[in-house]
């Protein structure tokens, strides 16, 4: 199969082409032509966001992959009117088969795992952290696990404002600490934990001298949140 596209915006009172080159010897009845004219950016973003509708599978990072989009796109349906209900309802389904297959790789020991195997992975227990927090803003979420993912997190600071990274059989790559530290810090600040004057401390004083400018983002978010912007 061949697709090709073509976009642009029409003038007040103009017309707009669009070439298309064929293949010399097309199947009979092959050829498939649509257009779409939107009266607005937003009508686009409506029908970019439909995109992010997929049907969750795989392990807690795979399922993530169309979970968080999903419930982004909730959020921007929630909030803007002219999205057909069929496809909101659509996405909450969606999000709800999601979250229960998430919430089902949570660790006997708390924390999560790709697969639910203990123990928990403390990056991927801060992604989703983050995750669950944006999502309890459009879908229930339970707050006890909410509640007990947090507490896991906090229980594996180091105590110089960093956080452990236990190895395992499953994914043993070897991270970035820094990258790994101010992610997990700047998850539990956007979980609403308040108790991380060393790790806030510590994500600023390597974030300033970082040439990685990932973790020199993530800094900046940590100093923001904890009231340190200027």
């Amino acid at each position: 199969p061949v697709k090709q596209e073509s976009g642009g915006l029409l003038p007040p009172g103009g017309r707009a082409q669009a070439r298309v080159t064929l293949a010399p010897d097309p199947v009979a009845g092959s050829v498939v032509t649509s257009v779409a004219v939107y009266p607005s950016p937003a009508g686009n973003l409506s029908q970019a966001l439909k995109q992010l509708l997929n049907e969750p599978s795989g392990c807690f990072e795979q399922t993530s992959s169309t979970t968080y989009p999903l419930t982004m796109a909730l959020q921007y349906f929630q909030t803007h009117t002219g999205t057909e209900p069929e496809v909101v309802k659509d996405a909450q389904a969606k999000l709800d088969r999601g979250y229960q297959r998430l919430t089902g790789y949570e660790c006997k020991g708390k924390g999560f795992e790709w697969f639910g195997e203990d123990p928990g992975h403390e990056a991927l227990t801060a992604y989703g952290l983050l995750q669950f927090t944006d999502m309890q803003k459009v879908r229930q979420v339970d707050g006890t696990m909410l509640s007990s993912t947090r507490a896991w997190l906090l229980k594996q600071r180091d105590g110089k404002g960093g956080f452990e990274r236990r190895r395992r059989a499953l994914h043993t790559w070897v991270e970035d600490r820094d990258a790994s530290d101010a992610y997990i810090t700047w998850a539990l600040l956007e979980a609403g934990e308040k108790a991380l004057g060393a790790e806030v401390a510590h994500v600023e004083q390597v974030a300033a001298a970082s040439a990685n400018t990932y973790v020199t983002a993530l800094g900046a978010n940590v100093a923001a949140l904890a009231g340190h912007a200027a």
